[in-house]
């Protein structure tokens, strides 16, 4: 069947060779949303000549007959139109297109045309359009979707928008930061700005944390699951591009605006209330956005600039108990430790964006694109910590139990952190079309930045109290619950029976800059089987530096002594109140409630600024060894660049479409380390002082400290290749196979917690991991998708990702004269990661419904991956790896309401387990942590009004809306490990578009 096609397109090819032929350029334009659009089918009536539309709407046909030829426009959702064109031979003949209305109800019907207005705001048909169309162009496995689509997004975070996506997970915290493709951690993706790499102020190089861009300037998203050979090849789950809006892409000026009030169901109330780190403010918090773009001097220049707060309070509970299985491991589980954490959020973030897009001449288009996000994290956490340290005989699951005087009390952990950070990026571009050459080249560079410095807001990261020799006490119901009744046999209200105990205040830099730079030709082979060549070379260098000053400090109180009653922190409660929402009851022995009075890490951080170890009256001593050691040892200096090239080729043999090509990198890691430590043993030799954290002791192991620049290099070649059969229309088989990498981070070849007094052995003693590899991996992916029309989609698709090398953290037990054991652990490369599965998707506008369910429509995708859990620590590398997750939602949309409900998924998820070998067998492991399976409801509502040329909008969103919580056992199920509670975020606001 294929031979047969290529046959005729190769002698199509000669038949038309000899033939007068000319070129017919132009642009295909959407009225109803003012937008010229990419992805347009445009064919030739009686040939094989077809391409698709490109940014801006452009278009070009090659080859074609001189004279009258007939234009065929097909876009997903409307009527199919022809114009007839008369081509000018040798030369290109200028020719403008228009969508033709929309596709309405089954044919008889009065209004089996809908006729869209002017300013209609666009929803999930525009949305879904766009996105199918472009799915159906591309020779890639890639799912694309417009911003649009899922309604409003309260906080405007890019994850929380991802994770509607087919074989895409996130975090399931207070909110989306990390996303999974296809069961691969994060760690393994990537993401692009209109193909440009954003460096990141708060991980890793390489990584990126979503938190960091906004949705206020996006068009859309493409999720790119197998890389070809133009994409960066070290991200072997795949890469996720967004793509900005172009102000050419319109003919008119776009103006919008929203403001919104965002509260946690847990306290939604205008009132300030006390307890936020000492502070009284709203929880129910306002936000805004605005945008702007437009066109002058005949769409040549175009100009856009959006800006947007988001401000919004989070509230997370998070109930833990810890079960003893005995040294053994193997013992019947009692508990012996309980923590409740009470938590408060505060997250700002700032988004700014600007673009210039300028067409110096019809063939040659300059654009910038300049984008600044800041993000200000205030977290409040405390934990209140009831600990036996030794327990009773009667302890069991359900009933914790300390020997009398055996048992302590921790209040204040947790931590305040005041993360700032902000992600500063310019990126200029160009792309010159001239006959059948593209040339376009890019040039990015980005800085971002994290600090966390809590003196410096006010706060100690943690301010630690104890009560030591009391005897604790709490029971429950059965191992699922969480509603314990605890007594205590002293008066936990009063601060004089606490001691301080440890107070941290935590200060550390992060920082990253990255300059990244391509160019790219591509050409047509002037044949009338569509095929082209492009080829291209890239460079990326990063540059990470981390310094961490962080320190402990005791306090002694005004008497400067260490254990006497005024260590107390009488002088410093906070105002904040213990919360739970467990039905957790604390009594003493007389059944008397009793309430926990929190530790005030504001009100001792003030009491340190007058009364700090270096000040005149000194309430506190630090540990200036362990503040060196922690600076000393953990300071990062790092830079990497990436050199590559590229060619590829594609070309279409009637129904079967073929694209291959190879990708070459070279990597240059330069590391500033210490010198290679002595050993022990080395120094006792040389006569020289062992006094662990000792300043003098580290300089002499590290050879005076003394740093130096240590370089890694290698090559690969990366081979991609993709094919496409194109059944009908509307019908279409994909196969992909991609190459890829994944390299070691910086923290992983600086590997500190092998270099010990009892490291394994000498040849451990370095301060570099040489022997770390880079994980390398095959993707292999098929898909088989149907369009429906005027929108929809089936699709069903499997793959195979297999990485070899993998990097894991792999833990010794050392064993001292007196066979107790000490854990150490290091980065190693093991065994092969295997990730199987398949993906199942559905969306459809159900428009050829009669009456109101015209207006309706559905979505549902699930992912199933399959990973080795051959043994435990197979199952361990793909910890977090949910198997099997789904998304659906239904809508209502009849462009005055609009109603959206959705949902999310997972299954049964496997997350941490511990090993216990002092007494227990060698490969036991205890304590399996799985989380339970979960369902989430988002919901979004919308009600339009219209003014002449102006749109206006109510809308409530709501996530989590059913206070779904998040619950982890250990071992069995039933055996409850931790409950989250996150509350439900609400978000009310009107919106505006002129």
């Amino acid at each position: 069947m294929w031979l047969a096609s290529v046959t005729l397109s190769l002698a199509d090819a000669s038949a038309q060779t000899s033939a007068p032929t000319g070129s017919v350029t132009g642009h295909v334009y959407d009225a109803s949303i003012d937008q010229f659009v990419r992805n347009a089918e445009i064919s030739v009536e009686g040939t094989s000549i077809a391409v698709a539309s490109e940014d801006g709407g452009y278009y070009r046909l090659d080859n074609l007959p001189a004279g009258p030829s007939t234009l065929i426009l097909k876009y997903s959702g409307r009527q199919t139109r022809t114009f007839t064109v008369n081509v000018v031979p040798g030369g290109a003949t200028p020719f403008e297109m228009e969508l033709g209305a929309a596709i309405g109800p089954p044919a008889g019907k009065n209004d089996d045309v809908i006729l869209l207005e002017k300013f209609t705001v666009t929803g999930e048909r525009e949305g879904n359009a766009k996105a199918y169309m472009e799915q159906k162009a591309s020779m890639n496995m890639k799912n694309v979707v417009a911003s649009d689509v899922f309604g409003e997004i309260a906080d405007g975070n890019v994850a929380e928008f991802l994770k509607y996506m087919p074989g895409l997970t996130t975090n399931d915290s207070d909110e989306a930061r990390d996303v999974s493709i296809r069961g691969l951690n994060s760690k393994y993706g990537g993401l692009t700005m209109d193909g440009n790499r954003l460096a990141s102020g708060s991980g890793e190089v390489g990584s990126f944390s979503f938190d960091q861009i906004s949705l206020t300037s996006i068009d859309s998203i493409e999720v790119n699951k197998v890389l070809t050979a133009e994409l960066d090849g070290d991200a072997p789950a795949g890469i996720i591009n967004v793509r900005t809006k172009s102000p050419l892409d319109q003919k008119r000026m776009h103006l919008n605006w929203a403001m919104t009030l965002s509260g946690n169901s847990y306290d939604i109330s205008l009132d300030k209330k006390p307890g936020f780190g000492d502070q009284s403010i709203r929880r129910v918090r306002p936000a805004g956005s605005f945008s702007y773009s437009d066109n002058f001097l005949g769409r040549k220049l175009g100009i856009s600039l959006s800006a947007s707060r988001s401000d919004y309070v989070a509230h997370q509970e998070i109930l833990r108990q810890y079960y003893n299985y005995g040294t053994t491991g193997l013992g019947t589980p009692y508990v012996n430790d309980m923590r409740i954490y009470d938590t408060d959020k505060r997250y700002i973030r700032d988004a700014l964006d600007f673009g210039v897009d300028f067409q110096a001449t019809r063939a040659l288009r300059f654009q910038l694109r300049m984008t600044y996000a800041s993000i200000n994290t205030e977290s409040h956490q405390y934990v209140s910590r009831f600990y036996a340290s030794a327990s009773a005989p009667e302890a069991s699951a359900t009933y914790m139990r300390s020997t009398d005087g055996g048992g302590q009390l921790q209040l204040g952990n947790g931590g305040s952190r005041v993360k700032e950070g902000a992600t500063f990026a310019i990126m200029p571009s160009f792309t010159y079309k001239k006959s059948n050459l593209t040339i376009d080249g890019r040039f990015g560079y980005s800085r971002s930045y994290t600090d966390d410095a809590d003196l410096e807001h006010g706060y100690f990261q943690y301010a630690m109290v104890n009560m030591t020799g009391v005897t604790v006490g709490a029971s429950r119901a059965d191992t699922d619950s969480t509603a314990w009744n605890i007594v205590v046999d002293r008066d936990i209200s009063d601060p004089a029976n606490f001691a301080s105990y440890q107070n941290r205040a935590l200060d550390t830099h992060d920082e990253q800059e990255m300059y990244t730079s391509a160019l790219n030709l591509k050409w047509i082979i002037p044949w009338s089987v569509p095929a082209f060549i492009k080829t291209g070379v890239a460079y990326r260098a990063t540059v990470r530096r981390k310094e961490d000053n962080s320190a402990y400090y005791s306090y002694l109180g005004p008497d400067r002594i260490s254990g006497t009653p005024d260590d107390s922190y009488a002088g410093w409660v906070s105002s904040k109140s213990f919360t739970n929402h467990y039905g957790i009851n604390i009594y003493d022995t007389n059944g008397t409630l009793m309430d926990i009075k929190l530790p005030s890490r504001t009100q001792l951080a003030t009491i340190f600024r007058e009364h700090s170890p270096d000040s005149a009256d000194p309430w506190f001593t630090g540990d200036k060894n362990d503040e060196f050691e922690t600076w000393f040892l953990n300071r990062v200096n790092y830079w990497e660049e990436i050199p590559a090239a590229y060619v590829m080729g594609n070309a279409k043999f009637g129904r079967l479409q073929l694209q291959a090509g190879v990708r070459w990198e070279h990597t240059g890691q330069h590391i500033n380390l210490l010198p290679d430590p002595y050993a022990d043993e080395e120094m006792t030799a040389m006569g020289l002082p062992i006094t662990p954290k000792d300043e003098a002791y580290l300089q002499a192991k590290y050879k005076g400290g003394r740093r130096a620049w240590k370089e890694i290099e290698y090559d690969d070649l990366f081979a991609s290749a993709s094919a496409r059969w194109i059944f009908t229309q509307n019908l279409f088989l994909r196969a992909g196979f991609a190459q890829a990498i994944h390299r070691p981070s910086v923290t992983q070849l600086q590997d500190f917690s092998q270099i010990t007094e009892d490291a394994l052995d000498d040849e451990d003693l370095t301060s570099i991991n040489i022997n770390l590899q880079p994980e390398r991996s095959n993707n292999y992916s098929i898909e088989i998708e149907y369009y429906f029309e005027p929108s929809g989609k089936l699709s069903a698709s499997v793959f195979c990702n297999d990485i070899k090398d993998v990097i894991y953290k792999r833990s010794y037990v050392l064993f001292d004269e007196n066979n107790n054991p000490k854990y150490r652990s290091k980065w190693e490369n093991g065994e092969r990661l295997t990730m199987r599965g398949f993906e199942l998707e559905y969306s459809q506008a159900y428009t050829f419904l009669p009456g109101f369910l015209r207006y309706t429509g559905l979505f549902a995708n699930y992912t199933h991956v399959f990973f080795d859990k051959d043994n435990m620590e197979k199952e361990k590398l793909s910890a977090g790896t949910v198997p099997q997750n789904a998304s659906a939602g239904i809508w209502f949309d009849n462009r005055k309401l609009s109603v959206r409900l959705k949902s999310v998924w997972r299954d049964e998820t496997f997350y941490q387990a511990s090993q216990y070998p002092k007494d227990g067998p060698a490969d036991y492991y205890y304590n399996v942590l799985r989380r339970e399976p979960s369902i989430r409801f988002d919901l979004d509502m919308e009600y339009r009004f219209k003014f002449d040329s102006l749109s206006l909008s109510f809308f409530v969103t709501g996530r989590n809306i059913l206070n779904e919580s998040r619950r982890t056992y250990s071992n069995v199920k039933g055996r409850l490990y931790e409950e989250s509670l996150l509350g439900a975020m609400w978000t009310a606001g009107i919106k505006g578009a002129f």
